[in-house]
């Protein structure tokens, strides 16, 4: 009901929430399950030259909004998918996305090794290479990076993912990580998250304008959005060329989909997201522009605060479930760009995942809540709905508010921006809301990133679902890599999430990138995230 995460992160009805557990751990795509079992992660660079490829010029991406930040330690709801194409261009992690095929692959670390019971890995970088700072890359600023983000007083919304991991230096090139319990997916998503220069792991370094990596590019131009060639940049392709192909990258935020799609006509930008449908269905009708639509590009999904009443009653979650004619609610959108959802598992994905949510029953609904009104008083159905401000949720939010109304609930609106938003919604300390929205994502090629909705430690269970059930499923499946028992584990996990209702799936959503015909070198298309574009490869014609 309606968004990362994010992203947030926006995207057509939410802020791209899922967004925040990209910054603290990244969106798992493919783990290295298959190498892991042969006791080693190791995989290649991945390369995708073209030798007709032009080295040098610049693009202009169009964003959908402004990232609030780019501090990758602090950033939380603000991350949207366009704080994504920044970052990634600024950083490498240990791990990172082949822009062949979307999957995981090593990028500063040259080889990845864990122990038997996947309690300890050891890590070897590579030699060489530089931050933009002219700092050297070593394994001491490697520990230093997730010592960061474990301390508390560092107030890293990823604290949960890194308490756990105690890395120790072995030598200048080595390191090893020792878990508190054995994670046989470590490499991803863990180890994507971005890596800093030393000198930005301190609480008075500006993180936001001046972020220093080891990645492609370098920010030159906080205020309009400028990267710039990184020249010691440690890449290259298979032709022996250094990576960046391009000099200069500027994004361009344009919230409104129509105008960034004619900006793309005009030339004034040579790409762009795009999170909503009529703006992708629009695109494909368009001659002169490329689209490249995700295959799996997320979920809409309703949250219920589990931490108070009235959702704190399992009733009043099923009522909501009851109450929500997704069917009417993705005949909203007449271009045909949402469809129904019956679950956080995209329907393409190779987890083929049994089992649906309650099917609308308004009569049903209606019993419960007057039921739940009666013993609680009238005020008790009085539901506080937040929303971010933009068009689709404006236009969509009318039909669900009539949805809960119509079910006997009493719900107030609240249009948020995206700090508001944050606030409200995902800083603990300032949650005030009994039902938000958000965008997940497809999860389409590895379920495991539920956890962070779902486990009670979860980035952004923003639900306050706590069901030590859940965790212990989630705790199997980091010791598990046979495809066919993790499959057993995530049916388990969606069935406890139906049973449960701390959240629930409304609209499939459409995700792409759009281009000019002068645009080349695009990513594979994530299966999970369409903003995973690796812009070292980008070239223009």
């Amino acid at each position: 009901m309606h968004g990362h995460m994010s992203k947030r992160r926006t995207t057509s009805l939410v802020l791209a929430l899922v967004l925040t557990a990209a910054a603290c751990t990244g969106n798992k795509v493919n783990n290295s399950t298959d190498s892991a079992q042969s006791g080693e992660t190791t995989t290649s660079v991945a390369t995708k030259s073209d030798p007709n490829a032009k080295v040098g010029g610049e693009l202009k991406i169009g964003l959908e909004i402004r990232p609030e930040t780019l501090d990758v330690m602090t950033a939380n709801a603000v991350n949207t998918s366009s704080w994504a194409y920044i970052s990634t261009s600024i950083y490498d992690g240990l791990t990172g996305r082949s822009p062949v095929d979307g999957k995981v692959e090593n990028r500063l670390a040259e080889k990845i090794e864990p122990s038997a019971d996947f309690r300890t890995w050891r890590v070897t970088l590579r030699t060489g290479i530089k931050f933009t700072d002219g700092s050297p890359l070593t394994a001491q600023v490697v520990v230093d990076n997730y010592k960061f983000r474990a301390d508390p007083s560092n107030a890293c919304p990823c604290i949960g993912n890194f308490k756990v991991m105690h890395p120790a230096v072995v030598n200048d090139n080595t390191l090893t990580i020792t878990l508190d319990e054995p994670d046989a997916h470590l490499p991803d998503p863990k180890l994507l998250v971005p890596i800093l220069a030393e000198s930005l792991l301190t609480k008075g370094a500006d993180r936001d304008k001046h972020p220093i990596g080891t990645g492609p590019f370098k920010l030159t131009n906080r205020d309009q959005l400028v990267v710039e060639r990184n020249p010691d940049y440690w890449r290259k392709d298979d032709q022996g060329r250094k990576l960046p192909l391009l000099d200069k990258i500027t994004f361009v935020p344009v919230s409104d989909g129509n105008v960034r799609l004619a900006d793309l006509d005009k030339g004034d930008i040579d790409m762009l997201e795009a999170y909503d449908g009529p703006t992708i269905s629009a695109a494909k009708k368009d001659s002169a522009v490329k689209t490249n639509v995700s295959p799996g590009a997320g979920t809409i999904v309703a949250i219920l605060n589990t931490a108070t009443a009235p959702f704190d009653d399992i009733r009043m979650r099923m009522a909501v479930a009851q109450a929500t004619d997704r069917d009417a609610l993705a005949q909203s959108f007449p271009d045909g760009s949402q469809t129904s959802a019956q679950s956080f598992i995209d329907k393409n994905s190779p987890f083929k995942i049994t089992g649906k949510f309650p099917d609308f029953d308004l009569a049903a609904a209606k019993k419960l809540t007057t039921a739940y009104g009666n013993e609680k008083g009238a005020h008790a159905l009085d539901l506080d709905v937040v929303c971010v401000t933009i068009p689709e949720a404006q236009a969509a939010m009318p039909i669900v508010m009539n949805q809960l109304r119509d079910a006997g609930f009493n719900p107030k609106l609240r249009m948020l921006d995206i700090g508001e938003y944050a606030a409200t919604v995902l800083t603990k300390a300032t949650r005030n809301f009994d039902l938000a929205c958000t965008r997940a994502s497809s999860f389409a090629s590895d379920p495991a990133g539920i956890a962070t909705f779902v486990r009670s430690d979860g980035a952004v269970n923003v639900s306050g679902y706590n069901n030590p059930a859940m965790d212990k499923l989630f705790d199997q499946d980091k010791v598990t890599t046979d495809p066919a028992e993790r499959l057993k584990i995530f049916q388990q996990v969606n069935d406890l999430v139906i049973k449960d209702l701390p959240y629930i799936p409304l609209l499939s959503n459409v995700a792409a990138i759009v281009t000019s015909d002068k645009v080349h070198g695009l990513s594979a298309i994530d299966a999970d995230w369409a903003a995973h574009v690796d812009t070292a490869w980008l070239w223009k014609s």
